[in-house]
């Protein structure tokens, strides 16, 4: 289990000026933008614009905070506000637009052929206790507070999972968390 702080993560400036990222964590450790087979990561989008290409990638976004996203795909439009998300492939061609101003995002991408991801947003009452099951691999706060043994958590920490650990949570106040679970694709024999 491992803390991730909001305010530890440092923003990347996109290669085309319409926002920022921040990567929250990538697999296996340390891998580029070529080489993960997942990756958690939290951006800015200031501007209007087209999203990067990802071919073999499926996305899960989320849009965490802001006046919500209006993204364009090929089969249709899609308005995001916060707490809502849209799983896509990768490859697809998005077309991003701000409708209210800058928007917060968190963005899981997983390589398809190594891995599935989900986003499943839970809320928890004031003194409510959540333990997430063994498929959950991260638990992002999006407001409020919940307590963990690695720490209290607040808004934008994330809590990283190990396969094997077992996790309880404590909301400290009403709280709104994003699950992400990750399975690896079964094999045939």
């Amino acid at each position: 289990m491992r803390l991730v702080r909001h305010a530890d993560l440092v923003p990347q400036p996109w290669k085309n000026g319409g926002g920022t990222m921040r990567e929250v964590c990538a697999f296996p450790p340390g891998a580029t933008l070529d080489g993960f087979d997942w990756r958690l990561s939290m951006a800015t989008v200031a501007k209007d614009g087209p999203f990067s290409a990802f071919p073999g990638i499926d996305r899960v976004l989320m849009v965490l905070a802001g006046g919500g996203l209006d993204l364009n795909l090929p089969e249709g439009d899609h308005r995001l506000m916060p707490g809502q998300m849209l799983s896509f492939a990768g490859e697809t061609p998005a077309q991003a637009s701000l409708p209210a101003g800058p928007i917060e995002d968190l963005n899981l991408m997983v390589r398809r052929d190594r891995f599935s991801g989900q986003m499943v947003r839970h809320r928890l009452a004031s003194g409510a206790t959540l333990a997430p099951d063994g498929g959950v691999r991260a638990v992002v706060v999006q407001k409020g507070a919940v307590q963990s043994a690695a720490g209290l958590l607040g808004p934008g920490d994330t809590l990283l999972i190990g396969t094997d650990t077992a996790v309880r949570l404590v909301a400290k106040a009403e709280a709104a968390l994003i699950l992400i679970s990750l399975t690896a694709p079964q094999r045939q024999r």
